[in-house]
């Protein structure tokens, strides 16, 4: 059976071996077992500076009757204008680009217990997954000042489902990486996580593919 992820073994109950994928609920060391969901997303403010950026470059784009092509040179894109409708091997000029904003790109989701209060990291894409475990240089694992959005009205019960290899010596085969029995099991490479109504509809909150 793959391996329940250490950070969330506390909290695991209910585990179900599906071969190459493990599912479980939560709960709460508390004995909750319903919690709030949210999940990082860009906050008001830097949607606002994004929405900017999308205006300015359509701005850029408008005045261009013969069209435009594409061009990347392995590193950046290239947006020409047509300067006349011999397309193919007519004139053309590059139309600058102004780079966007900035912005965090991790996601991190986490939840709530309804009872006690405890908060809980439920997936953090600089930790958790294949890609952050095998990384030559883990990202920190800071606390940044992130935004987040409610993914749930009200409390409910979570399933998470996770896809790895069904067992050690097959992942050690697939990756040619001699992990040990705890970093196979933070090498997941996705993760699903689900709400459960009481009467047992699921709904996909969030899903992330880690590898």
């Amino acid at each position: 059976m793959i391996p329940i992820p250490t950070h969330l073994r506390e909290m695991a109950a209910e585990a179900e071996d599906l071969g190459e994928k493990l599912r479980f609920s939560l709960r709460c060391p508390c004995g909750e077992t319903l919690f709030s969901l949210e999940e990082s997303d860009l906050s008001p403010k830097e949607k606002a500076a994004e929405r900017a950026h999308e205006k300015a470059v359509k701005a850029l784009f408008s005045d261009c009757p013969y069209g435009l092509s594409l061009t990347y040179d392995g590193e950046n894109f290239h947006y020409w204008k047509h300067l006349s409708e011999a397309k193919e091997n007519g004139e053309k000029e590059e139309i600058p680009v102004p780079p966007g904003p900035q912005f965090t790109l991790h996601t991190v989701v986490r939840c709530r217990c309804s009872s006690c209060g405890r908060g809980s990291v439920l997936f953090d894409s600089r930790l958790h997954g294949y890609d952050a475990v095998t990384a030559e240089e883990p990202e920190a694992a800071q606390k940044d000042a992130l935004f987040f959005r409610q993914r749930t009205k009200n409390p409910v019960r979570l399933q998470i489902e996770i896809e790895n290899d069904p067992d050690l010596g097959s992942f050690r085969a697939n990756t040619d990486l001699d992990f040990d029995e705890e970093q196979y099991a933070d090498a997941f490479s996705w993760i699903t996580i689900r709400s459960v109504s009481p009467m047992g509809k699921k709904k996909v909150l969030f899903e992330y593919e880690t590898a």
